[in-house]
């Protein structure tokens, strides 16, 4: 019988998209969810004078398709997520110096190609590890609720991630547990404001109760017909956002509703 405390993710990102590489960071926080086949058998029904319906089955393409979620989410794991989601090639930058305080700008261009990162995931436990390579986020959900009682408000991470098959594998080891920051979702601030040019101008207090933020990325895998069962290579549809924000009700809030139902863009 495994061991439910024996689970784990890691990962590897991948210097070409499709080729594996061992893993060399753990992914914390998450346990590792039910394992869905990569590929579906079909069952074919010939004429075969008995009284059996199928004799034989066949597999088509291959497809993983697999959900993460950090119920505690971290600074750290976000630079992954988006550059296998919405930008990939981001070179981070220094703030202030020695502070350690980078950022990664991994704003998608709406033209043009956003070069996607790619991953090599392993997941599984002491029964028996997996391998997935060409791993990218098709579906990325942000979400907290500011607790009132003084507990924690974490921020979870929920990411839906599509790869080109499963193998069997053994867990690269060796790999140290890594120092993170937590992300505390009472530190959330809404600015509200007329109009891109001015954003971050008008704060408005006392308004944000919860948000949760979805982004479906537009990536998708592509199919061609080629040497093998999996996908050759991948796609950047549409982007899409949806932010969804509990407010305090007061007159903030009311505000708010009447510039929704006016249709008046903020």
């Amino acid at each position: 019988m495994a061991n439910r405390f024996a689970n784990k993710y890691q990962f590897g990102v991948e210097t070409t998209a499709g080729t594996a590489v061992a893993a060399d960071t753990l992914i914390l926080g998450a346990e590792v969810q039910t394992l869905d086949p990569d590929r579906v058998p079909v069952f074919h029904e010939d004429n075969l004078g008995v009284r059996a319906m199928s004799n034989r089955v066949t597999f088509g393409s291959y497809h993983f398709t697999h959900p993460i979620s950090i119920e505690h989410g971290y600074f750290q794991i976000l630079p992954t997520i988006f550059s296998c989601g919405l930008a990939g090639g981001v070179s981070p930058s220094e703030q202030n110096a020695d502070q350690d305080d980078y950022l990664w700008d991994n704003s998608p261009a709406l033209t043009g190609d956003n070069g996607l990162d790619s991953l090599t995931l392993e997941l599984g436990d002491d029964t028996q590890a997996y391998e997935a390579e060409y791993c990218q986020f098709e579906r990325i959900m942000l979400s907290t609720q500011i607790a009132q009682a003084a507990e924690h408000s974490p921020l979870n991470i929920s990411a839906d991630l599509y790869g080109r098959q499963i193998s069997p594998v053994s867990f690269t080891g060796g790999i140290s547990i890594p120092t993170v920051n937590s992300i505390n979702g009472k530190l959330s601030r809404i600015y509200i404001d007329a109009d891109w040019a001015s954003l971050g101008g008008n704060e408005v207090t006392s308004l944000l109760r919860g948000w949760e933020l979805e982004i479906m990325t537009g990536a998708h895998p592509k199919f061609f017909g080629s040497a093998n069962n999996y996908f050759d290579t991948h796609g950047q549809g549409p982007i899409e956002f949806m932010l969804t924000l509990t407010m305090e009700r007061g007159s903030d809030s009311d505000t708010q509703w009447d510039t929704f139902r006016a249709g008046t863009e903020k």
